[in-house]
């Protein structure tokens, strides 16, 4: 189901419906699939989608600085995606999960901590 929610697999019968539409649903494997020199925080940047939203809106910025033509609607879309992405804060969320310059998981804190955690 989660696959489905996800959107790598499509369902047997039905459909899947997000609300916003917008809404991205990630499923993190157990098996992460890091890259040959690719730190953890490249990895969850990349898996999250926020790497190619930051991409598309470094190429967008690129067109709006050059003129052209649809710039400004690329740029408000490219800005939009990495928004609702959660790119705007993702590196203090990683800071969070990982051992400050590192790149590692810091230890899960405690059910009761999570609880109160900002």
């Amino acid at each position: 189901m989660l696959k489905v929610l996800a959107g790598e697999l499509e369902p047997d019968a039905g459909t899947v419906t997000r609300a916003p539409a917008g809404t991205t649903v990630l499923r993190l494997a157990q098996e992460p699939d890091i890259r040959p020199g690719e730190s953890l925080t490249g990895h969850l940047a990349r898996r999250t989608g926020v790497a190619a939203a930051q991409e598309a809106l470094d190429a967008s910025l690129s067109a709006l600085s050059r003129f052209d033509a649809g710039a400004d609607d690329a740029y408000d879309a490219a800005l939009q995606r990495r928004l609702g992405l959660g790119g705007a804060d993702l590196p203090e969320r990683m800071a969070r999960v990982t051992v400050s310059g590192t790149g590692a998981l810091a230890p899960c804190p405690a059910p009761a901590q999570l609880a109160t955690a900002p």
